[in-house]
Parts: C-alpha cells; structure tokens; sequence
C-alpha cells in the first residue's frame, strides 16, 4: 500500500513539474504599445561570413526557448546552422554531431512537421541535391532523412505549408548546374510543389515555368477561394506573371499588372489579414535616367490589381527581404524591409493606406546588404523579436572594402515604451 502511495506522489510530482515548466515556457501575453523598441541581442551570433538563403525563428528541442535557424552558407557548416540562446542570453550553434553524415550543399531551410509527431522537422533544398528532409528526433537532433525528391535542382527560394496530411513544400529555382564554368546558365526550374506521400519521396506537381529566375516565394490564399496560391520574385527584367492561381488540378500564371514597366522584383511577401490577403513586393527599374528601389503593397480587387508606394530610395540596390509580423501588438500587421545598403526599415500597419515607417534605426555591419528577416519570440515576453542576416562581397571591383566582415547575422528583442535608436553597428 505503502509503494503504490510513494508511486502515485511520485506520478503527482511530475505531472505538477510538467505543467509548472509548460506555465514558465508559455509567453507572457501583452498589451497592444504606441511605439515599437528594439533592443539588441546579438552576443554568441556571427558577427563574420557570407549568410544567405534565409533565416527563421522556431522551437526544435522541446526546451520551451526557440532557436534561429539559417540555411547551409557557402563555405560554412554543410549543414543548417542552429543557434540556440542560454539562459544570461548569449547564443551558441548547435554541434554538429546532431546532424547525419551527409554533407549538403548550400541552400534554404524551413522547420516543418514532415511526419505528424509534434516534433519540427528540417525541410532542406541543397544545392543540386533536390528536396530533403532531415527529421527530428524531438530532442534536437536529425539523424535521418525522411524525404529526398527525385528532381534535382538549385533552389533560388523555400516556401513550406502546413497541410493535413504533411507539409507542402514550394520551390522556385534553376535547374542542374553544369560541372564546368565554361557551361550555359542552367534552365529555369519554376516552380515546382512537393507534397508528402506515404512511404517514399514526396510527388512533384508542376506549379508555373514562365522563365523565372528568382530568390523569393511566398504562399498565401491570394484570391480567397479557400486554395493556397504562390507568388514569386524574378530577375528577369519586365516580368510581371508572378501570381500562379491554385486551381483544381493545376496552377494558372497571372500577370500582375500593377506592377511597374521594366522592373526587377527582387522580394516577396504576403499575409492573411482577415478576409484579405496582404502582398508587398520590392522591385528596382530605371526609368527617367535614374535607378528607383521601391517597396509596393499590392491589392487585388475584382480580379485587378493595384498598387501603393510604401517607401522608395533612388538607387539601385533594391530591398531584398520582406516579412510581415505584429511588432507593436495591435493585431495588424506590420512589414519589415531589409535592403542591400543593409538597413532595415519597419512600416507599421502596412495595410493600411496611411500606413508610416517607425523611427527606428537598425542595421547590419557597414557595407552589407541584408539578405533575410525572420520574426518571432526569441525570449516568450509575447513580443515580436527580429533576427536578420547579412552578406555580401569583402571587397568592390577595384579591390576598395565593400563589406569587410562578408556578413552577420544580428538579433533584437522588442519592448515596450517610447520609440529608440536601436542600431547594433
């Protein structure tokens, strides 16, 4: 009688930690706040190297405090880098002893449930490789692959859903590169979408091949019709058919008419706001003998398109990563730009047509172009935290210092009060 009494206090005892580590890890919720602040918090991330292809923000071990994610850089780990943040707030990457012996090749990641047991997955588009997914044992560590595509292609950009039965991957990129450097450019791939299949690799499904060659995808229900649809940057100059329509068993390429002649769109975004889907695109064009970069929110209306200047530069270095979260808590969505100078810029309520940029200044290291946003809370407050990446060449064509450190990744956590300079540089 005794033991089954010490039993069952033993059971209580771990059921009360259980829920008391679920109560501490579970953010705190907040109040809508007039302004929006961002403190630095970058102590443990690399403050050097080329860092492309991505960054997100996502709890992978069950320990309650996300990580950052990036994607396999060029001539870094061949693997994805994960940083997870200590409890005096200092970052440290993952070893790499968590990850299979097969090497990758550069190339985006996004975290996603690949096969249903709560745990988040690595969905993986390597260089040449064709999709991957390296699934997670719930304690941080990806000892197999669970997927691997038959296709094989460079994936200029990854977008992954949350479907019922697994995730949907969509990728925009070239096809096979060619051994040699004295080969043709590679085909363009298009965009293709993988969704899970029992058993095996996940089946292809031809989404859009109108030419494109972009670094930027974003998946959203565009005209309502209860179908996640795709949009896409390019950089073929002049291309307007963007906008690829889920249909019943194909996709349908539109133009975008609203968008400028002859421009490079060099970013994508979109969010669900209630019945509307929020688009913003970021294109750079010469026109008038100058270079304009410049951020549009775009609305689709009647099967029409049209567009609103949100912030232009007169330049050519164009903005290069969009993202959309709720920074100041007031349940609208705000949009967050990062350009090639590296500066990065907030527009509050972007939906908005008075929608402002906030006085905020944040940067990457001198001279580097910001190259991804991600958003999420980093430190459970309930608050909104940014994380971006940087790169971009240590030296110009006439061997002057361009971007010394060739990159970074940076962190900021956002509170509460009135507006401050924010600039980790």
């Amino acid at each position: 009688m005794k033991r089954h009494a010490a039993i069952l206090l033993g059971l209580l005892v771990m059921v009360l930690c259980l829920v008391a580590a679920w109560a501490i890890g579970a953010p705190t919720p907040r109040p809508p706040s007039e302004s929006i602040t961002l403190v630095p918090a970058d102590d443990g991330l690399p403050s050097e190297g080329s860092w492309h292809h991505g960054v997100a923000i996502a709890n992978l071990d069950r320990d309650a405090r996300p990580e950052i994610v990036h994607a396999v850089t060029p001539g870094g780990s061949p693997y994805p880098t994960l940083f997870s943040r200590d409890a005096r707030g200092a970052w440290r990457p993952l070893p790499a002893a968590h990850f299979p012996a097969e090497t990758l090749a550069t190339g985006p990641v996004v975290p996603a449930d690949r096969d249903g047991d709560g745990d988040l997955d690595l969905i993986v588009a390597p260089r040449d490789q064709g999709l991957l997914a390296l699934d997670n044992d719930g304690w941080g560590r990806w000892t197999t692959i669970g997927w691997r595509s038959a296709d094989r292609f460079s994936a200029g950009a990854l977008a992954v859903t949350q479907g019922a039965d697994g995730p949907v991957a969509y990728v925009l990129g070239d096809g096979p590169r060619a051994k040699t450097t004295l080969a043709p450019a590679p085909p363009s791939f298009g965009v293709r979408v993988y969704r899970p299949r029992e058993g095996g690799e996940p089946s292809a499904e031809f989404a859009a091949d109108t030419g494109l060659f972009g670094e930027a995808i974003a998946v959203c229900d565009v005209d309502q019709d209860g179908d996640d649809d795709v949009l896409t940057a390019t950089r073929s100059r002049g291309e307007r058919r963007l906008v690829h329509y889920a249909m019943d068993t194909h996709f349908r390429s539109a133009a975008i008419d609203a968008l400028p002649e002859g421009a490079y769109v060099t970013a994508v975004a979109c969010t669900q706001h209630g019945e509307r889907a929020l688009v913003a695109m970021a294109s750079v064009r010469f026109a008038y003998e100058r270079w304009t970069s410049e951020i549009l929110m775009l609305d689709r209306q009647d099967g029409g398109w049209t567009a609103r200047r949100l912030h232009a530069t007169p330049d050519r270095l164009g903005f290069h990563a969009l993202t959309f979260g709720d920074l100041d808590g007031d349940g609208a969505p705000d949009l967050v730009s990062a350009d090639g100078a590296g500066r990065v810029t907030i527009y509050r309520e972007a939906g908005n047509p008075t929608a402002k940029r906030a006085p905020i200044d944040v940067a990457g290291p001198t001279g580097c172009g910001g190259t991804a946003l991600a958003l999420g809370d980093l430190d459970r407050d309930g608050r909104a935290d940014l994380v971006a990446a940087f790169a971009g060449p240590r030296e110009g064509p006439l061997g002057e210092p361009r971007c010394p450190s060739g990159g970074a990744i940076r962190a900021w956590l956002g509170r509460d009060g009135a507006t401050t300079q924010g600039s980790s540089q």
